[in-house]
């Protein structure tokens, strides 16, 4: 299998312009992740205090582009944003029915994939990373209703699924929660995570998030509401089977991976103290990883947390090659307090209420035999339930970036 993960850097493009990334391999599907924190837009190092941010989390397989994203406006009410495509993998939200960006990967070759400006213009240049995958079996995306029991989607048997949330496909923005969903399974690890931020009736801001290890699918609410509920048993033939527990409505979109058990995914804590996190019995040595928290401990199941929503998701591809994005919401405020980040010199960003800003940083140590080493640079002010996938193969180094009129 190849992996890479890198960061494709896109200025102002007119649409129907595009950029091609070299990775080095023909990819078969590639995960997307974008932060813009803040209204003055481009890139950012730090934590941007009491901001707006724009949060972006895409994929790519099979010819098939899926994103989601949010925005919130700090400093205001009843301004939160998310918005679905199945036409894009990477959005930047505006308000109302504008956006400041939306790209989709437009064709692959032997060497890297080329991506497609779908808007006029872009408001200013941010990173977007992402992690390339190749060299395996098969890769699909499909939306899949809810229902009980087997699934059955894709024409080949997939050995990993990794899930997003989908609100409604559309073009326009509406006034939605600010809301993102992960799920994930290997056949015998499965997680789930998501958030949830919207103003109530006296305009508070009230917010959720879950974290689980024995669901794939959750949708959180306001505390302590979770609805859609699903938990993986088997893989079956072109699919899989799941247990119901709570009805959902609306699709998923799931991509499915035929890795031949090179791609696994588990969870690991984050410490008070800097001894290193030794994480053993992966099964191989990684090439790379993502990262995913919510920055607290592990959820009661069925219960969505009364706390600030926080997300941190980790592109990693070697101790010099990471990307860490992420979010803040303040549960309780009124107005809406925000934040966002975007970091290059770690893992996991443990993102605090706007007040103190980043409170903790792990980093990657190294990847080992059968596992990977962290340690945290900022050790956490209490240990946080951690998420990981990690991938087989050959760790890829950054190839140039072509800008194409």
């Amino acid at each position: 299998m190849n992996v890479k993960v890198g960061v494709v850097t896109v200025p102002q493009r007119d649409s129907g312009e595009t950029v091609y990334e070299s990775v080095g391999f023909a990819p078969q599907a590639i995960l997307f992740v974008m932060s813009d924190p803040g209204s003055t837009f481009g890139y950012s190092d730090t934590n941007t205090l009491d901001t707006t941010f724009h949060f972006s989390f895409g994929m790519y397989a099979n010819s098939k582009n899926r994103v989601t994203c949010c925005s919130q406006l700090s400093g205001t009410i009843d301004s939160h944003t998310t918005i679905s495509s199945d036409d894009d993998c990477v959005m930047w939200p505006g308000s109302g029915d504008t956006f400041f960006g939306r790209l989709s990967v437009d064709s692959t070759d032997g060497s890297g994939f080329t991506l497609l400006s779908r808007l006029e213009s872009w408001d200013a240049s941010t990173p977007i990373a992402y992690i390339a995958i190749g060299g395996i079996d098969d890769a699909d995306i499909q939306d899949v209703d809810f229902a009980d029991g087997d699934r059955t989607p894709f024409s080949f048997d997939p050995d990993f699924l990794f899930m997003s949330h989908k609100q409604t496909f559309a073009t326009g923005i509406s006034s939605e929660p600010a809301q993102m969903v992960w799920g994930m399974t290997d056949g015998t690890n499965q997680y789930a995570f998501g958030f949830s931020g919207n103003d109530d009736a006296t305009d508070e801001q009230l917010c959720g998030h879950y974290i689980y290890n024995a669901e794939m699918i959750a949708g959180p609410g306001p505390a302590p509401t979770v609805a859609t509920r699903y938990a993986f048993t088997s893989f079956i033939t072109n699919g899989w089977n799941w247990d119901e527990l709570e009805l959902g409505s609306g699709s998923p979109y799931i991509l499915g991976l035929k890795a031949n058990g090179q791609i696994k995914c588990g969870d690991i804590l984050s410490r008070t103290d800097t001894t290193q996190i030794v994480e053993t019995g992966v099964g191989f040595k990684p090439a790379a990883l993502m990262v995913l928290s919510g920055n607290y401990a592990l959820s009661t199941q069925d219960v969505s947390d009364d706390v600030h929503a926080r997300v941190s998701v980790g592109f990693v591809g070697g101790t010099t090659n990471r990307r860490t994005a992420g979010l803040t919401m303040d549960d309780g405020s009124n107005p809406a307090v925000s934040s966002g980040y975007w970091q290059t010199d770690c893992i996991y960003v443990n993102n605090d209420d706007v007040g103190t800003g980043i409170v903790g940083k792990m980093d990657l140590v190294s990847f080992d035999s059968d596992g990977f080493t962290a340690v945290m640079d900022d050790p956490d002010p209490a240990a946080c339930f951690v998420i990981y996938i990690a991938f087989q193969g050959e760790e890829g180094t950054r190839g140039r970036i072509m800008f194409l009129r």
